[in-house]
C-alpha cells in the first residue's frame, strides 16, 4: 500500500504542478459534473492505474528485493520437507527457533489441532513467552485471498467505472437532464436508485455467489476453532511417528507438569486469546478492507484533484467524502452485515425448498453490497449539502463500528 501511495501522491503532484504524463492523465471522453444546478466539464483518466500496478508488483514480488524487514520463520518452506533426516532435525530445533521469537502467527486451518507437531509448536511458544499480550495471533489462511480478490476485483471496477462514467452517468446529456427534469429534493434519490440498479446489475450480482460462500465457509471455520479448542486433547491429535508422540507428549509433560493442564489452557485461555482477536464469527480484520480498497482510495482522490482542477470545488468536497466512505466503511459494513446473515439459517437448503432457495443468500449480498456502495456514490454529484452528506457518512460509519465491533458499545454502556 505504501509504494501505491507513494507513486500515487507523485502523480498528482504533477498534475497540480501542469507537468501531467499524457497517456495516463488524457480523458478518455467528455464528461461533466454538476455543480450549483450548472453542468461544468471534468475529466476521467488513468490516472491511478500505475499506483495499483505499483501495489500489484510490490504484492507478487517484494520477496525478490533487497529490503531489510522482519524476519519470518514458516515452518513449511524452511524445513526440509523431501529429506527425512534433515526434516527430522528441524523439527526437533523448533524448540530453539520458538525461544528466539517474539510473535507466533497461526495461518489457521481446520486441520491445524489436529497435527501433533502444530501443537508442539503451541505448547513450545506458550511455555517460553507465557501469557505475553498480542505474541499469539490466530490468522484464518483464506483471508489474505479474500484481501487480494477483492483488490482486484475493485481495481476492474475502477477501470470500468472510468470508461463508462463518461458515457452514462457523467454524460453531459444525462447530467442537463437531471438538471432540468428531477426536482432537487429528489436527485438524491433517483441517483441512489440508479447507482443501486448498476451496482447489482453490473458489478455485484456474480460476484455475490463467491462472496455468500465465502461468509458460510468463514462461519463454519468460527464453529470449527471453537469446537476444536473446546473439545481439545493431545491424545486425539494425529503423527506419522509413534516416537514423536512419545517425544512431544513428553515435552508437554515437562512444559505444563501434565497433558491435562496444557488441554485445560488450550481450552480456556487459548479459546479467550481467539475471542478476543477475532469475535465469536471469527470478525474479519479492518486492514483486510483498506487493502481491497486501495482502488476506490487512489480512483477517488484521482477524481477529486480533477475536480479542483476544473474549479468544481463543491464537486470535490462531495467526492473526497465519498472516497472516504466508499474506502474504509461500505465494503466492511456489507461483508459483516452478510456474515451476519450466514451466521443464520437465512438462505440454508430447508428439506423440501426448492432449489431456487439457493440463490436467496447471494441475492442479498448483491442488495447489501449494492445499497451500501449507492449510498455513498449517490453523492458525488452535489445534490445534498455537504453537512447532510457528512452526516450521512458518520451514521453509516456508526452503523459499521456497531457491527464490527459490539464490545466497544457494549463497554461503554456499562460503564
Amino acid at each position: 500500500c505504501a509504494a501505491a501511495l507513494v507513486v500515487h501522491v507523485i502523480l498528482l503532484s504533477l498534475a497540480f504542478a501542469e507537468h501531467d504524463v499524457p497517456w495516463i492523465s488524457g480523458g478518455v471522453a467528455s464528461a461533466v459534473v454538476l455543480e450549483a444546478g450548472q453542468v461544468m466539464p471534468v475529466s476521467f483518466n488513468f490516472r491511478y492505474v500505475p499506483a495499483c500496478l505499483a501495489f500489484f508488483m510490490v504484492f507478487f514480488f517484494k520477496q525478490l528485493m533487497t529490503v531489510r524487514s522482519p524476519t519470518c520463520f514458516l515452518d513449511k518452506m524452511c524445513i526440509n520437507q523431501t529429506d527425512v533426516v534433515k526434516k527430522g532435525k528441524g523439527v526437533r530445533q523448533l524448540g530453539a527457533l520458538l525461544r528466539y521469537s517474539e510473535h507466533m502467527m497461526v495461518l489457521w486451518q481446520p486441520e491445524y489441532l489436529t497435527r501433533l507437531w502444530c501443537v508442539f509448536e503451541l505448547a513450545a511458544f506458550t511455555y517460553l513467552h507465557g501469557h505475553k499480550q498480542g505474541s499469539l495471533v490466530f490468522y484464518p489462511l483464506k483471508l489474505p485471498l479474500l484481501a487480494m480478490c477483492l483488490c482486484m476485483f475493485h481495481f476492474a471496477a475502477s477501470f470500468g467505472l472510468t470508461i463508462l462514467s463518461p458515457l452514462t452517468l457523467h454524460s453531459e446529456w444525462h447530467m442537463n437532464w437531471v438538471s432540468n427534469c428531477v426536482h432537487p429534493s429528489l436527485r438524491y434519490v433517483y441517483l441512489w436508485a440508479v447507482y443501486f440498479v448498476i451496482c447489482f446489475a453490473g458489478l455485484y450480482c456474480i460476484p455475490a455467489f463467491c462472496l455468500w460462500r465465502f461468509c458460510k465457509l468463514h462461519i463454519e471455520d468460527g464453529d470449527t476453532i471453537y469446537s476444536q479448542l473446546v473439545d481439545f486433547k493431545v491424545s486425539r491429535t494425529q503423527c506419522f511417528l509413534e516416537e514423536d508422540r512419545e517425544y512431544v507428549t513428553s515435552c508437554i509433560r515437562r512444559w505444563f507438569d501434565s497433558t491435562g493442564r496444557f488441554e485445560d489452557y488450550v481450552q480456556q485461555e487459548l479459546r479467550k486469546i481467539v475471542l478476543q482477536h477475532r469475535g465469536e464469527n471469527l470478525r474479519l480484520p479492518f486492514s483486510l478492507f483498506v487493502v481491497g480498497s486501495l482502488s476506490h482510495l487512489l480512483i477517488g482522490t484521482n477524481f477529486v484533484v480533477d475536480c479542483l482542477l476544473a474549479g468544481a470545488n463543491m464537486s470535490a468536497a462531495s467526492t473526497a467524502i465519498v472516497t472516504v466512505f466508499i474506502t474504509f466503511c461500505s465494503d466492511s459494513l456489507a461483508l459483516h452485515l452478510t456474515l451476519k446473515l450466514a451466521a443464520s439459517d437465512f438462505g440454508c437448503m430447508q428439506p423440501g425448498s426448492s432449489p431456487s432457495s439457493n440463490i436467496v443468500g447471494p441475492l442479498a449480498t448483491a442488495c447489501l453490497f449494492s445499497a451500501a456502495n449507492a449510498t455513498g456514490l449517490a453523492m458525488l454529484i452535489p445534490c445534498i449539502p455537504l453537512w447532510t452528506a457528512a452526516f450521512v457518512i458518520l451514521l453509516c460509519t456508526g452503523a459499521n463500528l456497531l457491527v464490527t465491533n459490539p464490545e466497544l458499545f457494549s463497554k461503554c454502556f456499562t460503564r
